[in-house]
């Protein structure tokens, strides 16, 4: 897949303008993360890659890169760029500073625009973290498990797909419990569908009823959804 490889911090090399914000992405570097080959039956398709945002990038996209990305409901965090435009480099990147600089834009530009739901998510962060030990994720999980003192009914949320699992959007599941943390899927949890156990992030789970419970949950999700 060309000249860069996963897991390696690359720059975009030319000029690529930011359809909503107008952003200038020359420059910008960013971790690979996911390869997306071309569609062969579409001569104008490209080879992608998705690329994280480093936090040197994320300190150098202007405001206006953050709040079009949430009025629009895109990822501002990473984006998916031509792999012909990208140009590996030499450059180290620490996954807890990528983790909180994230946290912190959206601290800045994010979360006093979720209304109730940022207030929720702000308190969750008021407890001191060491950011050489723990991401904010590990925040989230120290806050909902003391919650899960019994079972808790929730909706999965996500579009799955044939072949994704038995679950399907909508269904109505039992949460049992958290499972420990997956570095790209957040926060891992225990549901039973019809008696069978199964795990599934935690983001695609809403929260049924208005407890307390259910209402971190659900920010959790938010926060999710908008941190990246």
């Amino acid at each position: 897949m060309g000249s860069v490889r996963i897991g390696k911090v690359a720059k975009i090399n030319q000029k690529v303008v930011e359809p909503s914000s107008g952003t200038d992405l020359f420059g910008m570097k960013g971790v690979v993360r996911v390869f997306y080959d071309a569609d062969p039956e579409d001569p104008n398709d490209q080879d992608m890659a998705l690329i994280e945002w480093t936090p040197e990038t994320l300190d150098q996209l202007p405001p206006k890169h953050f709040y079009s990305a949430l009025e629009n409901e895109e990822n501002w965090g990473s984006a998916a760029v031509p792999l012909a435009l990208l140009e590996e480099t030499e450059d180290t990147f620490d996954e807890f500073e990528m983790a909180w600089k994230r946290q912190e834009k959206f601290t800045r530009f994010i979360m006093g625009r979720l209304g109730r739901e940022g207030r929720m998510i702000a308190k969750v962060f008021e407890k001191p973290a060491d950011p050489t030990k723990v991401t904010p994720d590990n925040c989230w999980y120290e806050a909902i498990a003391p919650f899960l003192t019994r079972p808790q009914r929730v909706t999965a949320c996500y579009p799955y797909e044939e072949g994704d699992g038995p679950i399907k959007e909508g269904d109505r599941l039992t949460l049992t419990a958290l499972n420990g943390i997956d570095p790209s899927l957040g926060i891992l949890a225990e549901v039973e569908r019809e008696g069978v156990p199964l795990i599934v992030p935690l983001q695609d789970l809403l929260g049924e009823d208005n407890s307390k419970t259910g209402r971190t949950i659900n920010a959790y999700g938010l926060w999710k959804a908008f941190s990246a």
